[in-house]
């Protein structure tokens, strides 16, 4: 039977840096069916450079570039002009191990899954790999119903996870334009819709966290997107009847306090705009800090409140650092740091610290 075609969509923005290592881990790849789209949207002349060296070199990479848009538009392009069958997107400051698409390719096939993550992110800052995650948070294998839980159990990424792209196509489906957090819309509108999701048997992607990256760069604003996004995702919850089946993800709307430094205005537009939508207290029950500022009275009651819950997220943190117990397909026993026992397929085990 004829292999998959996948389309691999890169996003290139003012990458230059981690550019060719990105491309360089999209063709070394060991399944060979691909089309590679990058879109250059207002990337610098050092980046089109190499994007032409490499069209040049390659056959099947493709270069699009945008006149006006932001890292969206250049998704939704690529999606346009995907001809494969399943689709995969990757940012041009990260990069994937030789075998990652082979990998979710093979686990597509078997499972005929929605949506295949991969098995490992690696996060990296600067040439130092820092920590090592999950797609789905406790989860390293498996094949799963999209439930609520699965859904906010996820990284919310576009990258590292392969898709089919007909539901998407169907749906009509794309990245909102013009503002910043385009993948919290994509994940939380499109999940629903799907049944099945897989945790790839292999494939890793590098993730780079580092100041110039576009999140980054843009990060420091009012908190407008978050509230954008966020009543995005609302309507959209409301129009398709995911109201009260999938929780609204309010962490969403938390977030944005980091990203304004006028705390009590922020506040306040918080509030509005779930009075504004209708957002009851029991759609936001799941996080405590969110139900709090929804039924605080004003701005210093909800700081009171925010202290408290700190204050026990601390307490909880530091009860977890000192003894931590999973037991089931992956097992970790962990006491003041030391690793007592850890056992997971496609692991090395840990005895008392020791790697066997």
């Amino acid at each position: 039977m004829a292999s998959s075609l996948v389309s691999v969509i890169v996003p290139v923005y003012k990458d230059e840096q981690f550019l060719e290592n990105c491309l360089e881990s999209i063709v070394k790849q060991t399944y060979e069916n691909l089309e590679v789209l990058c879109v250059n949207f207002g990337a610098s002349e050092k980046c089109a450079d190499i994007l032409s060296d490499y069209a040049h070199k390659y056959k099947n990479i493709q270069v699009f570039t945008l006149k006006e848009g932001g890292k969206a538009t250049a998704k939704n392009l690529g999606l346009k002009k995907a001809k494969g069958d399943l689709v995969f997107f990757l940012d041009a400051d990260d990069k994937i191990d030789k075998i990652c698409i082979e990998e979710l390719v093979k686990t597509q096939t078997r499972t005929n899954a929605d949506v295949v993550c991969v098995h490992d992110i690696v996060i990296c800052e600067g040439k130092k790999k820092t920590a090592k995650d999950r797609m789905i948070s406790g989860h390293s294998e498996g094949t799963f119903q999209i439930t609520n839980e699965i859904v906010n159990q996820m990284w919310v990424v576009a990258w590292g996870k392969l898709f089919k792209i007909k539901p998407i196509r169907d749906l009509e489906l794309s990245f909102p334009e013009g503002c910043l957090y385009e993948d919290e819309f994509f994940h939380y509108a499109l999940l629903p819709h799907l049944r099945k999701i897989a945790v790839s048997d292999g494939g890793t992607v590098f993730y780079r966290q580092h100041e110039n990256s576009v999140v980054a760069r843009q990060k420091l604003k009012s908190g407008k997107d978050n509230l954008l996004i966020f009543q995005k995702i609302f309507e959209y919850y409301q129009e398709n009847g995911f109201l009260g089946k999938i929780d609204l993800p309010v962490r969403i709307l938390s977030a944005g306090f980091a990203q304004n430094a006028n705390h009590k205005l922020y506040y306040q537009q918080v509030k509005d705009l779930l009075c504004h939508l209708g957002v009851s207290k029991e759609m936001v029950n799941h996080h405590e800090l969110v139900g709090k500022l929804l039924e605080s009275d004003d701005f210093l009651s909800y700081c009171r409140c925010a202290t408290c819950y700190k204050i026990k997220q601390s307490l909880q943190n530091l009860r977890q650092s000192w003894f931590r117990c999973q037991v089931g397909k992956k097992t970790h026993i962990a006491l003041f740091g030391l690793t007592l026992l850890h056992l997971a397929k496609g692991e090395k085990t840990v005895i008392l610290g020791w790697k066997l």
